[in-house]
């Protein structure tokens, strides 16, 4: 072990305390030569790289296999003797000490240096800054703070801040492990190249002025990714319980690749995250969602072009999550997907404002199953809750209760689809929103589309209604043990509840407020049960 300590005042060797070396560079250099030596324990104060003979900019560079601990006040003789806090460790590529004059041609390129590193390697307890190398958009390799170049070195409470360019750049094939660090206040946070895989443990990467991560393959889990320019974008990425908030643009971009697999993000947080599509942006790949929340995602006061989480050609699972919004936020869609596969099941979409609609799917296979939309409102013209655009479809046990729309609650155009168990009740619309009292809208608008509807209830419970429960413009539909009524209005008949505008109406077994018998029907009944409204005390069915 050798002892650094930039007080000392004894022989210098580095054999204790007493003798510690001033120069952490000496210290490294000793160690590199000598493998005998495993760890190397820095006191409490500022060390710079400096410059080497050659007049480069030099770095620290630390060996495989070796140890390197800092936070020690320089008489502790186990590292669990360190103060908690205080006895700051600085690694600073700020040369001359000039920063702050504002000259800084003398900084380091890279702080800190890490070649083919294994994974005994680790570096603790320290704070990197002053470091300056170029942008992802430069050529050569970046990492103004820390370089790591191929290897799987351990990084454990590093605090990386102030630093030109990326923070972190990991090359050739790189798997690093950082451990509780925190990135903070960096032109950018970590540049990941492809080929590399970088694991995040409980780690906080904040006010980056450009991405928090730029990264190929990740693994971040119990952190926060905040208050940056954008959050994370990587081609694949398995993310638990973290936090992302209050990001500017994109939080989670994952993009893909030619052998991108599948990514994962799982008890997450995603708040107050702003446009062009505030929290999650996915593209081919396959990706599960699970028990995420998002909650005042968009833009405020605005009408918004955003979703909350888009898709394209993505196969995505989104289970038990749930969607809401408190401020009056916009966004274009909660969740918009275009082609790929779509499977949305137990969540909760609640009080959100969208200008498209709350859920918009084009040309994708799509299966929705015991979710619940419930006091959700679209304000673009003709916006929908749901919106099916040449879509296979199934719904499944899900309930639609007390939304507001200008147009349908569910709007499906072409494609196919089916409908079982499903709940429409005390949804809304207006013509505009300018109206004092809003009147009863479609529950199912269709066009162009083949579908069937089994096992369903809607009610249709607004006095004077413009709309339907059902509205077919064209296409073919099938309408079996089903339910169409009003809980309010006892005398409304047949045409507010089934409007047949074009293509066939086949109804079986069903009870249809107001029945006359004009459509195509067997074992069909009118009148009206006598239910309560459906939406019941609470708004939920």
């Amino acid at each position: 072990r050798l002892y650094v300590d930039g007080r000392a005042t004894g022989a210098g060797t580095g054999v204790s305390w007493e003798d510690a070396m001033a120069d952490l560079q000496t210290a490294l250099a000793g160690a590199a030569v000598h493998a005998a030596v495993q760890e190397v324990w820095i006191a409490s104060g500022t060390y710079r790289p400096g410059i080497q003979d050659d007049g480069a900019r030099a770095s620290f560079r630390i060996r495989t296999a070796l140890v390197v601990r800092g936070g020690f006040t320089g008489t502790e003789s186990d590292p669990a003797q360190r103060p908690l806090t205080g006895a700051a460790v600085v690694l600073s590529g700020d040369n001359d000490q000039d920063d702050l004059a504002g000259v800084t041609t003398d900084n380091a390129l890279h702080v800190v240096r890490m070649d083919a590193c294994d994974a005994v390697t680790l570096l603790e307890r320290v704070e990197i800054t002053g470091g300056r190398a170029g942008s992802f958009m430069g050529s050569g390799p970046t990492g103004s703070g820390i370089l790591i170049v191929g290897g799987s070195p351990w990084l454990r409470q590093v605090r990386l801040h102030d630093l030109v360019g990326e923070a972190v750049g990991v090359w050739n094939g790189a798997s690093p492990t950082f451990d509780h660090c925190a990135i903070a206040d960096n032109d950018t946070g970590v540049r990941a190249i492809p080929g590399t895989r970088t694991r995040f443990l409980s780690c906080s990467i904040t006010g980056s002025r450009t991405s928090a991560l730029y990264v190929a393959e990740a693994y971040f889990s119990d952190g926060v990714i905040s208050g940056n320019a954008s959050g994370m974008l990587a081609e694949k990425a398995t993310i638990e319980r973290t936090r992302f908030v209050g990001n500017r643009s994109l939080a989670l971009d994952l993009r893909g690749g030619s052998d991108a697999g599948s990514s994962r993000v799982s008890d997450c947080e995603f708040t107050d995250n702003q446009a062009p599509a505030t929290a999650i942006q996915a593209g081919n790949l396959t990706l599960l969602v699970e028990r995420c929340r998002f909650l005042r995602n968009g833009v405020a006061g605005m009408f918004g072009s955003t979703s909350v989480c888009r898709m394209s050609n993505t196969a995505l699972t989104l289970r038990d999550c749930e969607f809401s919004q408190e401020d009056g936020r916009i966004s274009g869609s909660a969740v918009e997907a275009y082609e790929g596969n779509i499977r949305i099941e137990g969540c909760r979409f609640v009080n959100l404002v969208c200008t498209v609609a709350t859920i918009n799917i084009r040309s994708a296979n799509v299966l929705l199953t015991d979710n619940v939309l419930v006091g959700c409102e679209t304000r673009g013209s003709g916006g929908s809750i749901l919106f099916l655009n040449n879509c296979t479809a199934h719904l499944v046990a899900s309930r639609f209760i007390g939304n507001r729309t200008m147009g349908g609650t569910l709007d499906i155009l072409g494609g196919s689809a089916s409908l079982a168990g499903c709940v429409f009740a005390a949804n809304t619309m207006r013509t505009s929103f300018a109206q004092s009292e809003p009147v009863d809208g479609s529950a199912i608008n269709l066009d162009s589309a083949a579908v069937s509807v089994s096992n369903c209830t809607i009610d249709h419970s607004r006095p004077g209604s413009q709309q339907s429960a059902i509205r077919q413009y064209s296409g073919s539909l099938v309408l079996a043990n089903s339910i169409l009524v009003s809980s309010t209005e006892p005398a409304l008949t047949q045409e507010r509840f089934l409007v047949k505008l074009g293509g066939t109406v086949a109804v079986s077994r069903c009870l249809v407020q107001g029945w006359d018998g004009t459509l195509p029907g067997t074992d069909t009944i009118g009148g009206q049960p006598g239910f309560a409204a459906m939406g019941g005390p609470d708004g939920l069915a």
